[in-house]
């Protein structure tokens, strides 16, 4: 009896033990050259949800808020101004046309197999091309939303507006799937990173009279201040689980 006790609590540390691992945390010294790759898409994306199945969609909408340099801006700017470091913006390549459909990788490792072996190569072959000792991935993401339906979330992928539209009844979201993603490299670890909490509540700023799929240029701008809100989120957290810029938080 005393011996299953033991198996049985011995368990439940290693169980805990493994739930409250961190990631692990780097230390780097003076001449550190942080490379930014921003995969962010430059517009915004309207996603409609309806009751009635056949009247939801999916569209990209033109915008002129270029959320990417805004928050390429905030990272760089932020991490010039600690001494240690030098940043090199890369221009990202055509061929990872896929990276912004994975998973947002929280709480992962590169070990995970959420990780493309084509993204682990690329990003080493960057490190090596530009003499980088860690590498920042702005990106947008695939994944469930804080809104649901019978109790299941919506999935949503990119940046900008998610509608529903539940028998007479409609609303409004905004929303960001973005991530600003760490990594340490040679060899290539993945060290946190950073997403916005999004918002449950609905929008009260915007009409949503008429067709939802036709929503006025002037009701989409609304969405604006909100998606640069989210961008500094992203960041903020990405700087706060990492110690690539704790210097910078920590003022």
């Amino acid at each position: 009896m005393i011996r299953k006790l033991f198996i049985t609590l011995t368990a439940l540390v290693t169980v805990w033990a493994c739930a409250t691992a961190q990631q692990p945390k780097f230390d780097f010294p003076a001449d550190t050259r942080i490379g930014i790759v921003n995969y962010l898409e430059g517009y915004a994306t309207h996603h409609h949800f309806s009751s009635l199945r056949f009247d939801s969609f999916s569209k990209q909408i033109d915008v002129d808020w270029d959320i990417p340099a805004y928050i390429e801006n905030r990272l760089s700017n932020a991490i010039k101004a600690d001494s240690r470091y030098t940043v090199v913006l890369i221009k990202p390549a055509n061929s990872l046309k896929g990276v912004n459909q994975e998973p947002e990788l929280s709480g992962q490792t590169l070990k995970s197999k959420a990780i493309r072996l084509e993204k682990a190569a690329y990003l080493n072959t960057l490190a090596e091309k530009y003499d980088l000792d860690g590498l920042i991935l702005v990106r947008s993401f695939r994944g469930p939303s804080v809104i649901k339906i019978d109790k299941h979330p919506i999935e949503l992928a990119g940046y900008g507006l998610l509608t529903q539209q539940l028998l007479m009844s409609k609303h409004a979201y905004a929303y960001a799937n973005i991530t600003v993603e760490v990594f340490k490299t040679r060899p290539l670890v993945y060290i946190g990173s950073g997403k916005p909490e999004n918002r449950k509540a609905s929008l009260s700023n915007i009409s949503l009279e008429g067709k939802l799929k036709n929503i006025p240029q002037s009701e989409i701008e609304k969405l604006e201040p909100l998606m640069k809100g989210y961008a500094e989120q992203a960041v903020k957290n990405a700087f706060e689980q990492t110690s690539i810029c704790y210097r910078v938080i920590a003022g």
